[in-house]
């Protein structure tokens, strides 16, 4: 979801912001002087309780601004909601002048409300992305819908820190599209289920071939992960399965965790118990580091990058800048 003041900050970098459930999160990346590089400008988080005012929340925007010295205030967020709709969809062959209110259609059809009041945008799958001639292939790829008033109070939270909010994102794609950009696979028909945790949400997908296959969101509002594995493992399961009733000839062989509940050991090692599987954490930092990114860092941002799970949906959604 992108907003009219978007072409108006030229060349400005974009800071990714994630208001997460405990961490308000942000990153800055940019080429590096040399070429052929990205390089982290700055990462960093502060602590906001999950039941935080949007006072509290305005304060902890600006502490982490302060504290980081975050220079562009240009930004790209996601909205965490239970009220998002995140489904895959299959048309027949229409052509992008038809898609547009099939697609408005369903979404009002799923959140059973009217066009005004909610906020659609979709994904076509790479094979799907043109617009079909006369007996081609079927439109398929990934609907998204949220009520417009969400969208419109999280705007009015940046705008309130003194920010200006250029895309609102969805964190799962934005954790699934900084996967791919790093190219973090072992090979390249490798096939990954990527789970992103917070206190009580976990964005989970599977990633093979560039494609992000059935991604989802899941809530658990009872308790953090760390007192619901079980729960988390009948969610990781049904993704799993999914993805072999799509007939995938080549099956998930690592599940990686990131996220703000991936710095320790404890859960990634009841994961693997649980579901028999290889279960690893993943610090996208940590690969940017060592690969394609350059960043200066100072003690305080050394201890960023060792716990740079806790920095992956950002990352993710300052690539928006590039």
């Amino acid at each position: 979801m992108r907003f009219p003041l978007a072409g108006l900050f030229g060349r400005e970098e974009i800071v990714g912001i994630d208001l997460g459930d405990r961490y308000v999160s942000a990153a800055q990346l940019g080429p590096a002087a040399a070429g052929g590089a990205l390089e982290v400008r700055s990462a960093g988080w502060v602590e906001c309780a999950p039941d935080a005012s949007e006072k509290e929340q305005v304060a902890a925007i600006r502490r982490l601004w302060h504290r980081y010295g975050l220079r562009s205030r240009t930004v790209c967020s996601c909205l965490r909601s239970p009220s998002l709709l995140m489904r895959h969809f299959e048309l027949g062959p229409l052509s992008d002048h038809e898609l547009r209110p099939a697609l408005r259609l369903e979404a009002e059809e799923a959140m059973q409300a009217q066009g005004k009041d909610i906020v659609v945008d979709w994904w076509l799958s790479p094979a799907a992305g043109a617009a079909p001639g006369a007996g081609t292939a079927k439109r398929s790829g990934l609907l998204v819908a949220v009520p417009r008033q969400e969208v419109d109070r999280h705007v009015r939270l940046l705008h309130r820190a003194g920010l200006y909010p250029v895309a609102v994102d969805v964190g799962c794609l934005a954790v699934c599209n900084l996967f791919l950009t790093l190219r973090a696979w072992r090979h390249e028909d490798e096939a990954v289920c990527l789970v992103c945790l917070l206190n009580h949400s976990a964005d989970i997908a599977i990633l093979y071939r560039g494609e992000c296959i059935h991604p989802r969101t899941v809530l658990c509002t009872s308790a953090d992960w760390e007192h619901a594995v079980g729960f988390l493992a009948e969610n990781i399961q049904d993704a799993l399965r999914y993805y072999r009733m799509k007939g995938n000839a080549h099956g998930v062989e690592r599940i990686l965790l990131t996220g703000s509940l991936a710095s320790g050991n404890g859960l990634a090692g009841t994961l693997a118990e649980t579901l028999e599987f290889s279960v690893e954490r993943w610090n996208p930092l940590l690969t940017l580091l060592g690969g394609m990114a350059r960043w200066p860092m100072t003690n305080e941002q050394e201890a960023a990058a060792a716990s740079g799970t806790l920095l992956a949906t950002c990352l993710g959604l300052a690539l928006r800048s590039l």
